[in-house]
C-alpha cells in the first residue's frame, strides 16, 4: 500500500509512507507464512543531543503534518551529531515506544553497516538512509 500526505502547510512537498507487507517461510519443517508490517517514513532530523551514553543520540525526527518523533540512535560511534542534523532520513513509525538509556524512542532511523577497517577503528562504516533532495 502506498500514501502519500502534505507536509506541514507548504503545498510543494510531499510525504510519502510506504506499507510493506512481507512474507517469508519459517523454517521449522512446516511451510508456515507469516507477515509482517512496517511503516517506512520520510523525516527530517531536527535535533540531536548527546546523553550520558556511550552509544546513543538522542533526536528528534519531524515526519511531517506537525507530528514529530524522539529516536534513541546508536550512531554516536559512527558519526558526528552535525552530520545528521537538518538531513532527511528513513524512519520505521510504527514500532512500539521503548525506554534507552532511560529516553523513550519511538521510532528507528534506518541505517547499514560495511566492513571497512579503513574508515572506521572498529573496522566497519555505518551509514544512515539519507533521501536526496530538499524538503
Amino acid at each position: 500500500m502506498f500514501t502519500r500526505s502534505r507536509l506541514g502547510n507548504d503545498s510543494s512537498a510531499w510525504m510519502h509512507v510506504f506499507m510493506f507487507t512481507l512474507t517469508g517461510v519459517m523454517h521449522t519443517g512446516c511451510c508456515a507464512a507469516y507477515t509482517c508490517i512496517a511503516c517506512v517514513q520520510v523525516a527530517r532530523v531536527t535535533s540531536v543531543e548527546e546523553i550520558d551514553s556511550v552509544k546513543l543520540y538522542k533526536c528528534i525526527v519531524d515526519i511531517g503534518s506537525g507530528m514529530t518523533k524522539q529516536v534513541m540512535a546508536g550512531l554516536k560511534q559512527h558519526m558526528a551529531k552535525d552530520h545528521l542534523l537538518h538531513s532527511l532520513v528513513v524512519v520505521i513509525t510504527n514500532l512500539k515506544a521503548a525506554k534507552l538509556a532511560g529516553e523513550v524512542s519511538e521510532a528507528m532511523i534506518l541505517a547499514a553497516q560495511a566492513p571497512d577497517p579503513s574508515i572506521s577503528p572498529q573496522g566497519e562504516m555505518v551509514q544512515v538512509l539519507q533521501v536526496p533532495g530538499e524538503w
